[in-house]
């Protein structure tokens, strides 16, 4: 084999696999390791989920007492009339066993009740978050996910439409997906460079990448949250102006790097080639002499 067939055959697969490693350790180290502010609706959001904020309380305003009138020095007063009566409240009859087992009961039916209204808290809402928290960037993703299956409404109190299942934003679903795809950026990233189960790694990609494209830019062309070219194509600016459509080609582009590399493989440097060693070919052998026809009348070296 030549040798520029060797590099041919050698070097895409190797640069689109390096380039794929290199954008998503970047991407999964950036969700780990990276920080954002959250605020507002983003913060109780998160409370929801579990994440540990602490709502802002505002200090409690005590009344001012209103000024106390100093008596006038010159003023004669009243003179005070003693009690004449002293009110005795009725406890019922001491020696009563039944009036003991009421006052008991009712003792402990206010217990009860009085735990049940201590137990009822309200959850916090987007006005207790008034203020910047600081949490890791892979909570941008449980975010997108919950506001994907639970948006909320409009500023006409009007449904907004999903693009995932209510049960994905549902409980902590959010925050496990977002740590799952974290995580499977990392290890395809790994698996790319190393070159082992190069084709699952690279199938992984896909799937993020789709899914990526789906909550970020396709799934709210096509419920209606914005508006659209041919119905799928978000259209929220100029269309000719470079940052309208860079994210969603930067996706495409992964998209399209990951799908050759799983049709294309590891290639010959990577640990697939020796972990998926192909069977030793069959020596050839030469083949049989050609017949000559009767009416081939070209001459031969043999006599």
């Amino acid at each position: 084999m030549r040798f520029r067939d060797q590099v041919a055959l050698t070097l895409p697969a190797l640069l689109l696999r390096l380039a794929l490693c290199l954008i998503f350790l970047w991407a999964g180290l950036g969700k780990i390791l990276g920080e954002t502010t959250v605020t507002g609706e983003d913060a109780a959001r998160l409370h929801a989920m579990g994440l540990r904020l602490t709502p802002h309380t505002p200090p409690a305003e005590t009344p001012a007492a209103p000024p106390r009138a100093l008596p006038d020095p010159n003023e004669d007063l009243p003179p005070l009339d003693p009690p004449t009566e002293l009110i005795i409240p009725d406890n019922g009859d001491a020696d009563d066993p039944q009036a003991d087992e009421n006052r008991t009961a009712a003792q402990g039916a206010h217990a009860v009740h009085w735990r049940l209204a201590q137990t009822v808290v309200t959850p916090p809402t987007a006005a207790d978050f008034p203020d910047e928290h600081r949490v890791q960037r892979v909570y941008g993703i449980a975010l997108l996910l919950s506001y994907a299956g639970n948006p909320g409404l409009t500023n006409n109190s009007e449904p907004v439409p999903p693009t995932m299942p209510a049960w994905v934003s549902a409980d902590r679903w959010p925050v496990y997906f977002a740590w799952t795809a974290a995580g499977a950026e990392l290890l395809a990233a790994a698996m790319l460079f190393f070159g082992v189960l190069t084709r699952f790694g690279a199938m992984i990609i896909i799937g993020i990448m789709l899914q990526a494209m789906w909550l970020t830019q396709i799934g709210p062309a096509m419920v209606g949250r914005v508006d659209s070219y041919l119905g799928f194509i978000p259209a929220t600016g100029d269309p000719w102006a470079p940052p309208t459509f860079q994210t969603l080609f930067f996706q495409l582009a992964c998209l399209t790097m990951a799908t050759a590399v799983a049709l294309l493989g590891s290639g010959p440097i990577g640990f697939d080639r020796a972990l998926f060693r192909p069977p030793e070919r069959l020596e050839r052998t030469a083949p049989p002499p050609k017949q000559r026809s009767t009416f081939d009348r070209q001459p031969t070296d043999t006599p």
